[in-house]
């Protein structure tokens, strides 16, 4: 059944008088991973990545049409996610690394998006349910983290960055804290606090839901 209904909802997202609750009802299907969903998931994955990819959409609804793909990610293997996701994640890693723009109030709603582009898959790609795939040295959520983990921290400590920014990235982190496998929190955890070390002082709601996060998820382990 979910796999008609998801095929049924797909050519509706190009439709955008309706594409906002075409990408509710999906997101509602898709996240529940089940086989008839995993059975469309291709289709689904090739939809959402057109939608994502097109700038005239609003980035709210990119990011829903992302967190999609990434349900259907987290049940395949790490070599075929990160082979996907490396040509969504790539363009915008590398404009939050070579950041000269400036922070106008356009260039900082470029940035937040691409900081919530992290998030979402941190959230939509963990996944520990019936029929997941055993991930314990190579998570994708893992090997993102340690790529954009640097970038981050960067943000963070560059003196001049808004702090819309600053709080946008402890969000990220967050996430990424609570999604991670336990097994690398322990490499994960000193990382994290040596961005609380700084935005403690510039970020502290942030900053204090991070350091809880990162808490709970040490004594879960």
């Amino acid at each position: 059944l979910e796999g008609h209904v998801a095929r049924l909802v797909l050519p509706f997202l190009t439709r955008r008088a309706v594409s906002k609750e075409a990408l509710r009802t999906l997101e509602k299907y898709v996240s529940e991973r089940s086989r008839g969903i995993m059975l469309v998931g291709d289709e689904v994955s090739q939809v959402c990545y057109s939608f994502f990819m097109d700038e005239s959409n609003g980035q709210a609804l990119r990011l829903e049409a992302l967190k999609c793909i990434g349900y259907v990610l987290s049940m395949r293997r790490s070599n075929d996610v990160m082979a996907i996701l490396n040509n969504v994640m790539a363009p915008h890693l590398k404009d939050l690394e070579d950041d000269d723009s400036g922070f106008s109030d356009e260039a900082q709603e470029e940035r937040k998006f691409q900081i919530n582009i992290f998030a979402c898959l941190f959230a939509s790609l963990n996944y520990k349910g019936e029929g997941s795939v055993d991930r314990s040295r190579d998570s994708p959520c893992v090997i993102i983290f340690q790529q954009v983990f640097p970038v981050f921290l960067r943000i963070i400590e560059k003196p001049d960055t808004p702090t819309a920014l600053t709080d946008k990235v402890c969000d990220a982190v967050r996430c990424a804290i609570s999604n991670l496998p336990p097994e690398s929190l322990s490499e994960a955890l000193p990382l994290v606090s040596q961005l609380l070390s700084t935005a403690m002082f510039t970020n502290p709601a942030p900053a204090c839901a991070l350091a809880k996060s990162a808490v709970l998820a040490n004594v879960a382990v």
